[in-house]
């Protein structure tokens, strides 16, 4: 007799593939609130519904029906749940999913979903990023429980995104020839699209000061600013050419020639420059001679001096690129895609690297003119031929 009761009051083990109704959690679960009719909430939360069977394991048909009427809070579609639900008991679940998206989607909805994929556009205040993920989520709205022959493909739809992109990052990605890769992968194609997206939005930023020229007041002329420099070379008795006390006449000096950093002192008149000046030949040494003046005469630099710059030969920026462009490390790039895929030996530049390439292969030619003007105004101080 106790047996017996023990048996009975055991808990009744649900059948295989089914769950235990009265037990399981529908909080945990995604509840449908509408708009009605609206595509998009809609497909999304039948989404998640799909999703939250998966991960619980709840397969039979009855029990995903049953379970559903639970994570319903419209009014609409509650009504429709209460009157057909429970004829669809007996049936798969992909038979009631079917007339419940009859009921709660427009007709040919699937045509609004492909014309928001035509009309894709990027907006202003949006990075390409932003913009692929709002593309792709439009294509897993349109590609939802549809056939394999009618879904919208990868290729397709980084068509239709690259339309709506502005003409300087469509130009970009046609260079690059970016949608001709075969096979395409979105994934690449995204990751080196964004690339571009960035070097065509990064802040431009200023050139760092280069040490070019020595203090020259921005208001003086190339011809003004080459004599104040000869004005104060010949006040110490230094060579144009050496800048040292080499004893030489002008243009003898064997050099080498010195672009080093020259220092004029604020205080420094700058003289006329006579009609008939020639420039002087550089002393042998400094004249320290007995009962010579110690105190500049008027018009000479003060013991007070300035810092000036002088001309370099390099600059850090082209030290730093060297050789390497931008437009090389693309092609690069692009050949090793062609042979190996994203998890090969030889992996696509990252987006912050291609966009630092292009800062500074932006900067490159504009660094390279200061230079070789720079170069050209120390040759003209330097007093050679050709120059100035």
């Amino acid at each position: 007799m106790n047996v017996k009761n023990e048996a009975d009051a055991r808990p009744v083990q649900p059948s295989p593939g089914r769950v235990d109704l009265q037990k399981f959690r529908t909080s945990d679960g995604p509840v449908y609130r509408g708009p009605f009719q609206e595509v998009e909430p809609f497909l999304r939360w039948i989404h998640g519904v799909q999703i939250f069977f998966d991960t619980k394991d709840v397969s039979n048909s009855a029990d995903r029906i049953k379970i559903l009427g639970n994570l319903i809070a419209e009014t609409n579609l509650q009504s429709f749940y209460a009157n057909e639900a429970s004829g669809f008991l007996t049936k798969s679940w992909n038979e009631f999913k079917i007339r419940m998206f009859d009921f709660a989607l427009p007709t040919n909805w699937r045509s609004g979903l492909q014309r928001q994929v035509r009309k894709l556009e990027m907006s202003q205040d949006e990075t390409f990023l932003e913009y692929s993920t709002r593309a792709r989520t439009v294509q897993s709205l349109f590609n939802f429980d549809a056939n394999e022959t009618s879904k919208l493909g990868d290729l397709q739809l980084a068509q239709f995104l690259v339309y709506g992109l502005p003409d300087a990052l469509q130009d970009r990605i046609n260079e690059r020839q970016l949608l001709e890769v075969v096979p395409f992968a979105y994934g690449t194609f995204e990751k080196q699209a964004s690339a571009s997206f960035l070097a065509l939005h990064r802040p431009t930023v200023p050139p760092a000061p280069t040490r070019s020229t020595p203090n020259a007041p921005s208001n003086l002329a190339r011809d003004e600013f080459v004599w104040r420099v000869h004005s104060y070379l010949d006040s110490l008795g230094l060579c144009h050419f050496c800048k040292k006390h080499c004893g030489n006449a002008a243009g003898a000096c064997p050099g080498p020639i010195d672009r080093s950093r020259i220092d004029i002192p604020s205080g420094f008149a700058t003289p006329e420059k006579p009609a008939n000046y020639v420039a002087p030949r550089a002393w042998s040494r400094p004249t320290t001679t007995p009962g010579k003046p110690t105190q500049p005469p008027a018009g000479r630099p003060s013991t007070c001096a300035a810092s000036v710059a002088g001309v370099t030969n390099t600059t850090p920026l082209e030290a730093q690129v060297s050789a390497l462009t931008l437009d090389a490390a693309i092609r690069e790039d692009n050949r090793w895609d062609t042979y190996f895929d994203n998890e090969g030996c030889f992996p696509s530049l990252e987006p912050a690297a291609v966009a630092a390439l292009e800062s500074l292969e932006s900067q490159l030619l504009p660094n390279k003119i200061s230079k070789a003007e720079q170069a050209d105004l120390a040759d003209a101080i330097a007093g050679q031929t050709g120059r100035a």
